[in-house]
């Protein structure tokens, strides 16, 4: 319970905590921004696809993938603070340009990861649809496709959290040595699910400020999601060192 505790209160430690959880807050907030005229138009009078609104869109897009790129970035400076155990409060935000492409780095790790479930979904369909039972391709895909999705929801903390420790981003497909990472610390990785899952619950109380502090509490869920699986790493790590 005192691992508990010290992740979800991680990101409020220091003076400076306000100040930077408005800059995550604000990075959450600006492609909604952006695309906020477009929806009012889209609710005020149907939607019409012209140039203007296509464009809204790729901005409001482009935008959202570069604060999201930054906020990975972010969250990686948070990470290697936490495994180097030299700080485990919210970093400061000087270093917007690492963290992009740290970031889009990250991302693009995640979708690797990602990508023999989605892979797998759409040979299924496929070869159903081939088979001669086209509208009958969404059932195998049904059946295959959350499992595997679950599958990978649980890898991809600990492939991230062995690239972000490594600083090599190939370790993250590397599923032997990951998996065994799991296996090292599992109690305290499935706690980590737990302590990702109560912030994301209690980001929802960001609904009770007019919708608004939602972006800041989802950027704090974040924070306390990455310092629990991250300080679980490096506890384990120090229990028992490893070629791993």
């Amino acid at each position: 319970m005192a691992d508990l505790g010290r992740s979800l209160g991680s990101p409020f430690r220091g003076p400076a905590w306000p100040a930077r959880t408005v800059v995550g807050a604000a990075l959450e907030i600006a492609p909604f921004l952006v695309a906020l005229p477009f929806l009012l138009r889209f609710l005020h009078r149907g939607f019409h696809f012209r140039a203007r609104e296509a464009a809204l869109v790729g901005l409001a897009s482009l935008l959202a993938l570069l604060c999201r790129w930054i906020e990975i970035g972010y969250l990686r400076r948070l990470t290697q603070g936490v495994l180097a155990g030299t700080d485990d409060a919210l970093p400061r935000w000087d270093r917007f340009g690492e963290d992009l492409l740290e970031g889009f780095k990250l991302w693009l790790v995640t979708i690797g990861v990602f990508l023999p479930v989605i892979g797998t979904a759409a040979a299924l369909a496929f070869t159903t649809a081939a088979l001669g039972a086209p509208r009958l391709a969404w059932i195998p895909v049904a059946l295959v496709l959350p499992p595997l999705a679950l599958l990978t929801m649980f890898y991809l903390p600990a492939a991230l959290l062995t690239a972000v420790a490594t600083n090599d981003l190939g370790s993250a497909f590397d599923v032997a040595r990951v998996f065994a990472v799991i296996g090292r610390w599992p109690s305290r990785y499935l706690l980590a699910f737990v302590v990702a899952l109560m912030a994301l619950l209690l980001a929802q109380l960001g609904f009770v400020l007019l919708c608004v502090g939602v972006f800041a509490t989802r950027f704090l869920a974040g924070c306390i999601a990455v310092h629990a699986f991250a300080s679980a790493y490096a506890e384990s790590m120090a229990a028992a060192p490893t070629d791993i």
